[in-house]
């Protein structure tokens, strides 16, 4: 296989410049506080238009999640029609693909059409995916995500268990996210993709001692590749008490603390959100470049970030969740 070349901060130079200047409209936490606090839903759908999302004034909840799609999949288009910065658009991108697999999977297990639930924001073309995946065939598809497919079909012809059709799929998409990060030769974006996928086995095993389960049902969910060998999970106890020394000097130290409360009872939620304010945190260090592929991954988190805050304060205004409740979910913005 031929090896890709690292992609040089040079070439980043104009398209940094850029976004940083995008990023000046971009949600920051005062405006998603201002949205939070609004009246309305119109309130709230005016202060977030001025931050360049979507109007969502009048639309219902699919429309709203239509909405923020399309305009989640602008963006990619915008950013892919530079050369240098397809490889990181697709790390955004390959998320997709493996939703698009994953609702594949469950709709031929239930013998429905999950055309609905599928995303246009990956890399493959939908309709692409469907029609290799009905016809069982790899077609042109990516080679990870054709032996993905197939894996994940199997386990549920065999099992009958969507869970674990998903385990697998989750893992591939892991397995290709952080060999494309290495790809691109930034340390800052490796280094993220690899917290990613601890954050990702710290919510997995809180969840799983939070219901009582063990180390037999935790090992196939864990995912290689982070900064914590998955075999150290194995010596978890039932209170989850050795997660804080677990992730003892990492950025997700804090949040293993509070895993461990979560474990005999304390609040998911504010777990949960910890980890993804500690994701969010860790890229403070993007703010002080000048240029770079580190700055348009950044963008992108906060891409990501403001997409799934609307889509919370919206839905929330629609459906008359109170400020406070939505503070209790709301994840710091990126900028």
């Amino acid at each position: 296989m031929k090896k890709k070349k690292k992609l040089k901060a040079e070439s980043f130079i104009s398209i940094s410049a850029a976004l940083r200047a995008r990023e000046a409209r971009m949600l920051s936490d005062e405006r998603l506080e201002q949205a939070v606090s609004a009246q309305t839903k119109e309130d709230a759908a005016k202060l977030l238009a001025d931050s360049g999302m979507p109007d969502m004034s009048d639309m219902t909840a699919p429309e709203i999640d239509a909405a923020l799609s399309r305009y989640r999949a602008e963006v990619f288009d915008d950013l892919a029609k530079y050369a240098e910065c397809v490889p990181i658009v697709d790390l955004f991108r390959l998320k997709y693909d493996y939703h698009n697999v994953k609702v594949l999977v469950k709709a031929m297990a239930e013998n429905t059409d999950g055309g609905a639930m599928l995303s246009r924001c990956g890399r493959v073309d939908p309709d692409r995916l469907t029609d290799a995946f009905n016809r069982g065939v790899r077609g042109d598809l990516p080679e990870t995500l054709a032996d993905a497919m197939g894996e994940a079909a199997g386990v549920m012809s065999r099992t009958k268990n969507p869970q674990l059709a998903d385990i697998g799929a989750d893992a591939a998409w892991f397995r290709e996210y952080l060999s494309l990060a290495e790809g691109i030769g930034c340390t800052a974006i490796t280094d993220h993709a690899k917290l990613q996928i601890d954050a990702t086995n710290l919510k997995t095993a809180v969840r799983m001692l939070r219901m009582g389960r063990g180390w037999e049902h935790l090992e196939p969910a864990l995912v290689p590749g982070g900064t914590r060998d998955v075999r150290a999970f194995a010596a978890l106890s039932a209170s989850g008490e050795e997660l804080t020394e677990l992730f003892t000097g990492t950025p997700l130290q804090g949040c293993a603390l509070l895993g461990r409360d979560c474990v005999s009872g304390g609040s998911l939620t504010a777990f949960e959100k910890s980890v993804d304010d500690a994701l969010t945190a860790s890229l403070g260090g993007i703010s002080l470049k000048a240029f770079g592929p580190e700055v348009v991954f950044g963008y992108l988190c906060g891409v990501e970030n403001a997409v799934a805050s609307a889509r919370m304060i919206m839905n929330g205004k629609l459906f008359g969740i109170g400020p406070e409740s939505l503070r209790e979910r709301m994840r710091s913005s990126y900028v």
